[in-house]
């Protein structure tokens, strides 16, 4: 019996060890600090690993920012209409901004449809494949075939997202010319 306990102990030694070793591996190796936010006892503290934060610091950098426009020149209130709370801005820093929104919406915009195309296509290619396990014989020319035009499908995608950048880069030079335009003219009153 002890010949057999030492058989099973050898492996469960193992076993404990990886488990252990895999649950270390998700922990983050110290430094950690922590900041008390409310008061004593309430247990309301951030915890944090510098190190963490300071990679994700990185990640969260502002974009570059458009040249500065000329605050010299017609007020936007003057210029557009429905202008009701940046109309004190001149046409130029008020365009430069526009400009500057709608970059900033449109990267996220592009990041988030980017995420959930990769997403969907990862699901129809698993759905493809568990339905290729369970087809009858004689189907794989049918599955070679829908493999095919879900890769076509991501093809054109991708170029309708390129298209896009072209198109919204094309549409920003064109503000940052408008707003250098504006900036430059002075008013003729």
């Amino acid at each position: 019996m002890s010949n057999f306990s030492e058989r099973i102990a050898t492996p469960l030694r193992w076993v404990g060890a990886l488990l252990a070793a895999a649950l270390l591996a998700g922990c983050e190796r110290p430094p950690v600090e922590t900041i008390q936010n409310g008061y004593r006892g309430t247990g309301m503290e951030h915890v944090f690993n510098q190190r963490v934060v300071n990679q994700d610091l990185a990640k969260n950098t502002a974009p570059a920012s458009l040249p500065a426009a000329s605050a010299e020149g017609p007020k936007a209130k003057d210029i557009y209409q429905n202008v009701k709370v940046l109309g004190d801005l001149s046409v130029g820093e008020f365009t430069r901004h526009m400009a500057s929104i709608m970059a900033k919406a449109q990267a996220e915009f592009t990041s988030a449809t980017e995420t959930r195309i990769g997403q969907s296509t990862r699901q129809i290619n698993q759905l493809i494949d568990e339905m290729s396990k369970s087809a009858p014989a004689g189907s794989e020319n049918v599955i070679t075939l829908l493999k095919a035009s879900v890769a076509n499908t991501n093809a054109a995608i991708e170029q309708m997202v390129k298209g896009s950048k072209q198109a919204l880069a094309t549409m920003e030079s064109g503000f940052e010319e408008i707003s250098s335009q504006m900036s430059a003219s002075k008013p003729s009153r």
